[in-house]
């Protein structure tokens, strides 16, 4: 997006820039004092391709008023921020501020969130997946209080959609239409902006985002599609578009008849916790059915507070046996990494071997998403069953 920048900078859409392999003109002025006056403008193995809508692309542009250096150190700055910020989103959203141990419960997710591999590539790398995330919880801390910050978020957040979109659908099943509502004028406003810095009309914005999600949905990736046609050796065999309806049904299916028997006779109190259960679901699915990159797999921290706090609480009312046994089975998916342990124990004469192994990272990633959200779904309907059983006894 640094990048990607210069190109608005010049009035030039980055899109169509992208595609054409152009160049940024020269000689690139920054405000540090610097400037770049040979090509490439572009640093050797910096991505270049402006994957997300409009209102990031604009709003990262920024950043390339700044030289490379600057710019860098001031994007890893905001992501360790963020990484320090969003465990305490998370425990402020999902009210752990009721709960005695919440500073030893905020302490525990910072450390999961700080050690998850995805999480820290996506530092490293300098993805947006940290930032989109932070609006995510932002949008959703807010649609109850001020629907257009919500709106404004939700709306910025949507330019990575891929993985904005449990929010998405997690306000509409609430009916909170106002913050959808400007969530989606602010990725209209966007993409008439660029179109209008950029002279070019907002339909070939749009027909770029079609070409943009294209060349996105052939990469590698965490996505289900992805991981069983690897593992099949011949994608036609299952065709990526099957694999997401079907997953999609299999997963939709329980969770809307859950929605339509069970949400609405639940209390107060545990409404809220079954709305975490909800938004994890949607999150957990949207990882496995939409093309994402290993460092998306950060939003799994959220499955990861949702069992902290119904360990916390015994809200699925477990017997000891259960809930450890429970922590422990999260535990095995948290810290049991296969190909961080094949490359510590294999001998260097094996490194073809390992890299083997590597690359099957995304698909253990994939696997752990696929358990964790069976999980979920499964403990929702136990939660219910507990509820059941609470007011059976209370009639009686």
């Amino acid at each position: 997006y640094w990048y990607s920048g210069h190109f608005v900078r010049q009035g030039t859409n980055p899109y169509a820039a992208y595609f054409a392999r152009q160049q940024p003109q020269i000689p690139v002025s920054y405000l540090d004092g610097k400037v770049v006056t040979a090509q490439p403008v572009g640093q050797p193995g910096l991505t270049t391709v402006p994957a997300n809508t409009a209102p990031i692309v604009l709003l990262l542009s920024l950043f390339s008023f700044f030289s490379w250096p600057l710019a860098q150190s001031g994007w890893f700055i905001i992501n360790l921020l963020l990484a320090l910020a969003i465990p305490l989103m998370i425990v402020r959203l999902w009210l752990y501020n009721t709960c005695a141990n919440r500073k030893i419960l905020t302490a525990v997710m910072m450390f999961c969130l700080w050690l998850l591999p995805p999480a820290q590539s996506a530092i490293v790398v300098g993805q947006t997946t940290l930032f989109v995330f932070a609006l995510m919880l932002v949008a959703l801390a807010m649609a109850d209080k001020n629907w257009a910050l919500s709106g404004l978020a939700l709306g910025i957040a949507l330019s990575k959609y891929s993985l904005a979109l449990p929010v998405f659908i997690f306000l509409l099943l609430r009916r909170r239409y106002a913050v959808v509502g400007v969530s989606l004028a602010v990725q209209a406003l966007g993409l008439l902006g660029l179109a209008f810095l950029t002279n070019v009309s907002p339909g070939q914005v749009l027909h770029e985002y079609v070409l943009m999600m294209n060349l996105h949905s052939s990469f590698e990736g965490i996505h289900l599609s992805y991981s069983i046609g690897r593992l099949m050796l011949d994608a036609r065999l299952m065709p990526a578009f099957l694999t997401s309806a079907l997953f999609t049904l299999l997963v939709w299916a329980p969770l809307g008849l859950w929605l339509r028997r069970y949400f609405a006779s639940l209390p107060a109190d545990v409404m809220a916790f079954a709305e975490m259960h909800i938004f994890t679901i949607l999150s957990l699915w949207t990882l496995l059915v939409a093309y994402h990159r290993h460092y998306d797999a950060a939003l799994w921290i959220i499955f990861i507070g949702l069992i902290l706090r119904g360990l916390e609480f015994n809200h699925w009312q477990l017997s000891r046996r259960w809930r450890w046994t429970l922590a422990l089975f999260v535990a095995i998916l948290y810290f049991v990494r296969p190909y961080s342990i094949m490359s510590a124990i294999l001998p260097d004469s094996l490194d073809r071997l390992f890299f083997v192994w590597e690359s099957l990272w995304d698909v253990h990633i994939t696997v752990n998403l696929l358990l964790s959200l069976i999980l979920t779904v499964i403990l929702l309907y136990r939660l219910s069953a507990v509820q059941s059983q609470k007011h059976a006894r209370g009639l009686l």
